[in-house]
């Protein structure tokens, strides 16, 4: 292997991080199959059982609450692209709205349509996210550019897909709302359609009181908009 090759850190057993984050922060394989009758196969539980982040991370300070450990402000869950064998997409989620026993909706216009890929299309890799719950506090308020220069460099905006699934997945598993009275902007983009301009921004969030939605940004300071943070996974 080269000097420049780059392989995944080996992490902690997927059951000690459990123990570490606790049930309320924790969704794994089997809550997928418990909660959704999901298959996996014998080489996707056994890449579930390993967990990339190490015990000095989660029991450590918390980047944005330097109060709190890591483990209190964030989720950890099993992303997986496909549920009962189909795409699991932001539009999969939205045909499930019964699941919260509240519409996840998008007040933006037709944000279904199959132009655009992040609601319609996109789906996640199999593998663990580690999400911060909230928005990165103090990113309200400024252009997209300068919320991203709040992330320290082991974090990355996530995508639309995976900050929708953290907000639903919380909902269902703890009936916690995250982001009530913020929205978190995603990296992802729209495209040029007749019904919407290029470059919107789908923010994620359950503003009001109301269940999982999608809205749509352009990018300019915003009181009620702030910016997501997934930690990376780790490299060594």
């Amino acid at each position: 292997m080269s000097a420049n090759s780059k392989i995944l850190s080996s992490g902690i057993p997927a059951e000690k991080a459990l123990r570490i984050i606790g049930y309320r922060n924790f969704w794994d394989d089997a809550n997928w199959m418990n909660e959704f009758d999901s298959e996996f196969s014998v080489a996707e539980i056994r890449r579930a059982a390993n967990f990339p982040w190490s015990e000095d991370i989660l029991r450590g300070p918390c980047p944005f609450f330097r109060d709190k450990p890591l483990w209190e402000t964030h989720f950890a869950f099993l992303g997986v692209p496909l549920l009962n064998r189909k795409p699991l997409t932001a539009l999969r989620w939205h045909k499930k709205e019964m699941i919260t026993s509240e519409p996840i909706s998008a007040l933006s216009i037709n944000p279904w349509r199959p132009d655009q890929r992040a609601t319609m299309d996109a789906t996640m890799p199999f593998r663990w996210h580690l999400v911060l719950k909230s928005i990165v506090p103090g990113s309200e308020d400024r252009i997209f550019e300068n919320q991203l220069k709040l992330l320290p460099p082991d974090y990355e905006v996530p995508t639309t897909i995976v900050g929708l699934t953290k907000d639903v997945l919380l909902r269902i598993h703890t009936k916690e709302r995250v982001n009530e009275t913020r929205l978190s902007a995603t990296c992802d983009r729209t495209a040029q359609t007749a019904l919407m301009n290029a470059g919107a921004i789908p923010c994620v969030g359950m503003p009001g009181g109301s269940g999982p939605r999608i809205e749509y940004w352009r990018g300019d300071a915003h009181p009620l908009i702030g910016i997501g943070a997934s930690r990376k996974l780790p490299i060594r």
